[in-house]
C-alpha cells in the first residue's frame, strides 16, 4: 500500500474540526510523508499547491514539519483543508514558556454559488479554529504566550486575533502600531478593489517599510546590515523590505489577556494593558437625592410667593 494511500484512509476516517497529531507517531509520520511527497503539482504537491497557495516555499514547508512538536490538522467532509506546525519552548534564561506557530495554511471554502446545502449546513472550521485550539493547548501547557511571524498581506488577520508586534506595551505605542496596520490594510484593499497586487502597490509598500523599520527586530543590527548587498540607501531599504517579507513580521500574544471583541474590515481591537485610561467622569445622582432637591426648590417657591404677596398687601 502506498505512503498516499495510507493517508487519504487515515484522512478520510477521521471525524470533523482540528485535531492534534505527534509527529513521531504512525499518524504523524503518514501525514508529514504524504506532504512532503512530490507530486506533478509540485514540489511540495498539496502543501503549496492547494493548502498553502505557493505563499511558502518547499524547504520552509519540509523544515516546518520536520521541526514541529506537534502537527494541527483540519479536517472536513474527510479532506484535509489545513494545517500548522507548531513547537514548544521551555524556559530559558531569555524567554518564558511559549507555543511558536511556525507555519499555518488553510484552504479557503468555494465561493457561496458553488457551495451545496450540505456543505452550508455543516460546521466549516478554518485558521481561527485552529489558532483558538493551539492558544488552548498552549494555557493548558502553562505557556506565557504564542508567537508567529505574519507574512504581509495577513498582518492585520492576525492583529484581529490579538496579536500584536512584541515590545508594543503602552497604548499610546498600541495606538500607533494600530494605526500603522489599519493604513497597511485599507491601502491593500484599495489595491486589490484597483485590480493591482497589493504586494507592489507602492502606497501599501511605503507602510510596511515604516512597519518593518519600526517592529521587525534586528532590522538596525550590524548582522542585519552586513546581510544586504546594495549601498545606495534607497536600495538598501527596498532589499531589507524584501528580506522581511519573505520571513514575515514576529507578532504576539499573551495569553492571561481578556477576549478582544471582532472589529471590522479595517478597524483593529485593543488590548489591555497596565495603566489607566484617562477618560472623563460623568456623575449621575440618585432619584431620591433628585428628588430631595426639587422639593426644596418647590418649597423655596412657595416661600418666595407668599412673601411677595404679603409685601403688595
Amino acid at each position: 500500500m502506498s505512503r498516499s494511500t495510507d493517508f487519504i484512509e487515515f484522512i478520510t476516517s477521521q471525524p470533523n474540526g482540528v485535531q492534534f497529531l505527534d509527529p513521531h507517531s504512525p499518524e504523524g509520520k503518514q501525514f508529514t510523508d504524504y506532504l512532503l511527497t512530490p507530486t506533478r503539482m509540485g514540489k511540495t504537491g498539496i502543501v503549496a499547491g492547494l493548502i498553502c497557495y505557493d505563499d511558502v516555499g518547499s524547504d520552509f514547508v519540509k523544515d516546518a514539519l520536520n521541526d514541529a512538536t506537534f502537527i494541527v490538522v483540519n479536517i472536513y467532509q474527510r479532506n484535509l483543508i489545513g494545517f500548522a506546525c507548531v513547537r514548544y519552548y521551555q524556559d530559558s534564561p531569555s524567554e518564558p514558556t511559549y507555543y511558536y506557530i511556525e507555519l499555518i495554511c488553510n484552504y479557503k471554502p468555494a465561493p457561496y454559488e458553488l457551495r451545496s446545502l450540505q456543505d452550508l449546513e455543516d460546521q466549516r472550521l478554518g485558521a481561527n479554529a485552529m489558532i483558538t485550539e493551539i492558544e488552548n493547548k498552549a494555557r493548558i501547557a502553562g505557556c506565557e504566550y504564542v508567537k508567529l511571524k505574519a507574512i504581509e498581506k495577513v498582518i492585520s488577520y492576525y492583529a484581529r486575533l490579538g496579536y500584536m508586534f512584541p515590545g508594543v506595551n503602552t497604548l499610546e505605542k498600541l495606538e500607533e502600531a494600530k494605526d500603522l496596520i489599519q493604513e497597511l490594510r485599507k491601502a491593500q484593499v484599495k489595491a486589490t478593489n484597483e485590480g493591482m497586487d497589493p504586494e507592489t502597490d507602492p502606497a501599501a509598500n511605503k507602510i510596511y517599510e515604516e512597519i518593518a523599520k519600526k517592529y521587525y527586530p534586528g532590522y538596525f543590527s550590524e548582522a542585519f546590515q552586513q546581510s544586504l548587498t546594495q549601498t545606495d540607501p534607497e536600495l538598501r531599504v527596498k532589499e531589507a523590505v524584501a528580506k522581511i517579507k519573505v520571513d514575515g513580521i514576529p507578532m504576539i500574544k499573551y495569553l492571561d489577556e481578556p477576549p478582544l471583541p471582532q472589529p471590522d474590515l479595517v478597524e483593529m481591537s485593543r488590548p489591555t494593558f497596565g495603566g489607566k485610561r484617562k477618560t472623563k467622569k460623568r456623575r449621575y445622582k440618585s432619584k431620591s437625592k433628585r428628588n430631595k432637591r426639587k422639593s426644596k426648590a418647590r418649597k423655596q417657591r412657595k416661600g418666595k410667593s407668599k412673601k411677595s404677596r404679603k409685601s403688595k398687601k
